[in-house]
């Protein structure tokens, strides 16, 4: 027997399409898409998409009934035929031929992520068995792992040394710290840049990082000696202080000094976002699973980073990169390779910028264009509402 084969007439939104493929990747022997005329270039993307083990057992063409009926009439196995993503007319020969060689057709519910399988011939009313495609066991970990990829966290919350207030621990906290940033935006545009700069001078000392005094002339050009600037500043610090961030914090006339335990300092510098999209992305209700922080290793030295990952409940893998700093094309560029690991155009990808919609420039909108990145600013991210909305419609979706 030469194996189960999978034909997928493509058109539509092919997610479900590719979900099913990789459920039942372990015993498919070959897989053909058939696309219109009219959007061959789908047929690449969807092969870009399967995992490589996968890529050596697909073939394609422009649908044509006869290329469908030849397709199926010469394999000598189990055949079936996803017509999830089909437009209509394709679909109604897939019954025909499904029909005419006892074929499996596949159509798999957009809304519920249930697959049906419908067995028309020799019935008067098909056999229907149903499947949720989508269940529990379809976490980011099991997602990354049919595509050969292994997921470890190269950061987590728990690392944390900060001081809960008794009904919190410290993922609530983490993320009340996330909120009040991204709140008090106007001020942390420029206290992060220069907690970043005064964090690169500063001398560590077992265990902390020791901020002194005389680093703050070294990074002028984040506070101008601005004196409301640096009052506001100040609350800050007493607040960051207050959570246990920073800690041993010494105020006088247009400086400071602290020491941050070395645990906190990568939290600081950004983690802080990551862990805030993640909490964030938890509360809009789309996501089954979803992870922050996570390394997917694509050889022995390679290693490729990603700030969040999630699967949603309507079969969309998501991916996004969280930048506190400076966005250049090299960051649009490892998102993209990211992606590619792990499905290729069949991922929504998304940067996260911790500046507002008016400080992006014309250059980085085209960029990302370019490369179907969809671009977050702070406005997109200051509620569960917000963020449901830019992820339920994102400007260049997934196939």
């Amino acid at each position: 027997m030469p194996g189960h084969l999978r034909v997928v007439l493509l058109g539509g939104r092919s997610f479900p399409a590719l979900l099913s493929i990789l459920r039942d990747s372990g015993e498919l022997g070959k897989i053909i898409a058939f696309s219109t005329p009219q959007r061959p270039h789908i047929l690449e993307r969807f092969r870009d998409a399967l995992p490589p083990h996968l890529r050596d057992k697909f073939e394609s063409d422009i649908a044509a009934y006869e290329k469908l009926f030849g397709a199926v009439s010469k394999w000598d196995g189990r055949v079936s035929i996803d017509i999830t993503p089909s437009p209509k007319i394709p679909a109604l020969a897939a019954w025909e031929v499904a029909r005419s060689f006892n074929a499996e057709i596949i159509y798999t519910s957009i809304a519920s992520m249930v697959r049906l399988r419908f067995v028309p011939s020799g019935y008067s009313h098909p056999q229907v068995r149903s499947e949720n495609l989508l269940d529990r066991s379809m976490d980011v970990k099991m997602y990354l792992s049919l595509y050969g990829r292994r997921m470890k966290r190269n950061w987590s919350i728990m690392e944390l040394e900060v001081i809960p207030d008794g009904t919190s621990d410290k993922g609530d906290l983490g993320f009340e710290i996330g909120r009040h940033i991204v709140e008090n935006y106007a001020i942390y545009q420029h206290l992060l840049p220069l907690l970043r700069c005064l964090l690169n001078k500063a001398e560590r000392i077992e265990g902390f990082a020791l901020v002194e005094r005389r680093a703050l002339y070294g990074c002028q050009k984040h506070w101008r000696r601005d004196r409301s600037r640096w009052k506001k500043f100040e609350v800050e610090l007493e607040y960051m202080e207050s959570v246990g961030l920073i800690r041993h914090l010494k105020k006088g006339l247009f400086s400071a000094e602290f020491m941050v335990p070395l645990s906190n300092e990568q939290f600081i510098l950004g983690k802080w976002l990551d862990f805030y999209i993640y909490r964030l992305s938890r509360d809009t209700g789309i996501f089954q699973d979803c992870e922050y922080s996570v390394e997917i290793p694509s050889s022995e030295n390679t290693r490729n980073e990603i700030d969040f990952i999630g699967i949603s409940r309507r079969g969309r893998v998501y991916i996004a990169e969280a930048k506190t700093g400076e966005i250049t094309r090299k960051e649009l560029d490892v998102l993209n390779t990211i992606a590619d690991l792990i499905g290729g155009r069949a991922v929504a990808r998304y940067m996260v910028l911790f500046r507002s919609r008016k400080q992006v420039s014309e250059s980085l909108v085209s960029q990302a264009g370019e490369r179907w990145i969809n671009l977050l600013t702070v406005e997109d991210i200051s509620s569960a509402e917000d963020l449901r909305s830019r992820f339920s419609s994102p400007e260049f979706g997934p196939i």
